[in-house]
């Protein structure tokens, strides 16, 4: 992330930041691999489900026919098309089919497969970034009931982003409709 930001480090130095980082935040770490091992698990195993996460709020992996399903604890599910376990440079690595983001080919995330075409393209990923697809999913899905309940209210949604709602009010009534968006907002749904 520092790169991104135009942080000048050599590559001893990024590693040394980032073995820091792990070590003082472990559990992330372990969810990590908790997370990856049941993806993992459940490709290997399919039509088992296989969960990580805390009680009641864990995300779990499962093995469909061609698709791995995550299920994220609103009970919402995320598709993997496709998915094999292919040996990588730090053991198992999930691999699944999807449509490539522009530039993957140049950043090495493009894994030769016979069925590679230019709108489809076996990827890699790991554990930290399927903590991401849960983060992100359960964020969305935040989101969508809060919208829901604020429709049912008769609120004016003009606009959406992934974090935000953008309401459009009278002056008089904007304080009233901050409030009761708020309300609403902290309300958390009953999956969660």
């Amino acid at each position: 992330m520092g790169k991104t930001y135009g942080v000048k480090a050599t590559d001893q130095e990024w590693a040394e930041r980032c073995a820091a980082w792990r070590a003082v935040h472990p559990r992330i770490v372990q969810s990590w691999k908790d997370i990856q091992n049941a993806a993992i698990n459940a490709v290997r195993q399919p039509g088992h489900a296989f969960s990580a996460g805390y009680t009641d709020r864990q995300a779990t992996f499962k093995m469909v026919g061609s698709f791995l399903w995550l299920k994220l604890p609103s009970q919402r599910t995320i598709c993997f098309p496709y998915p094999k376990i292919l040996e990588g440079d730090f053991g198992p690595m999930l691999t699944y089919m999807c449509q490539p983001a522009q530039g993957d080919e140049k950043k090495g995330k493009v894994i030769d497969d016979p069925q590679n075409s230019a709108r489809w393209v076996r990827t890699s990923t790991y554990g930290g970034a399927l903590l991401n697809r849960i983060v992100q999913g359960t964020c969305r899905d935040f989101l969508a009931d809060c919208m829901l309940a604020l429709d049912e209210k008769g609120a004016d949604i003009v606009l959406h982003t992934h974090d935000s709602i953008t309401l459009e009010v009278a002056t008089v009534n904007a304080e009233g409709a901050r409030k009761g968006m708020q309300e609403f907002m902290c309300t958390l749904p009953p999956w969660a």
